[in-house]
């Protein structure tokens, strides 16, 4: 997922969406994915069964979505995805 497709990819493959932002995290997970920007922004793409992309819904996702929640949070220091649920971690 990630690039308009449900398809698994065995090799990595670019994810054009991202090419104009300084990615600085990234989680992969089972079945989504997460990044995190030098801008403070989370995005989330994959499955969103019970809510682990963090959009609000349980809808699947197969391009990167913005979580509005940290749009802009320059305090965010790490971002990992487990089973059905994603984490971001915060500096206080």
């Amino acid at each position: 997922m990630g690039i308009e497709t449900d398809r698994d990819h065995l090799v990595p493959t670019e994810i054009p969406f991202f090419r104009d932002k300084k990615v600085v995290r990234i989680a992969a997970g089972c079945d989504h994915s997460a990044v995190v920007t030098s801008h403070g922004n989370v995005y989330t793409w994959g499955f969103g069964q019970h809510g682990a992309l963090g959009h609000g819904d349980l809808l699947d996702s197969p391009t990167p979505r913005q979580v509005p929640r940290f749009q802009g949070a320059a305090s965010i220091a790490d971002v990992q995805c487990g089973m059905d649920v994603t984490l971001v971690q915060t500096i206080l």
